[in-house]
């Protein structure tokens, strides 16, 4: 999952990749609003399972933090946590 300056979104959930803008509220929390996927079939039923779980969880208000590079999101019912990576979403758009 990739945020820029603007707050807009971009990532991958499992099967599809998805888009939005992050909304911000005091207290350290985080939800993705306006949020848009790709329509891929998720024939593996684990991605699928992945990806409902982490779309809707990125909708609902979580608690974020930030330490050492990792981001974790958490809410009552999930903890999403993202490592940075070695490369940009705009590679990931070259090599399509």
């Amino acid at each position: 999952m990739a945020i820029d300056s603007d707050l807009k979104v971009a990532g991958f959930s499992g099967c599809n990749r998805f888009f939005g803008q992050v909304e911000l509220a005091k207290g350290y929390k985080l939800r993705v609003v306006a949020m848009g996927a790709t329509k891929m079939a998720c024939i593996q039923e684990d991605e699928a399972h992945v990806e409902k779980v982490m779309t809707k969880s990125l909708q609902k208000w979580n608690n974020v933090a930030l330490e050492n590079q990792i981001l974790t999101l958490t809410s009552e019912l999930h903890i999403l946590t993202f490592l940075p990576t070695d490369h940009s979403p705009e590679e990931d758009s070259e090599q399509q």
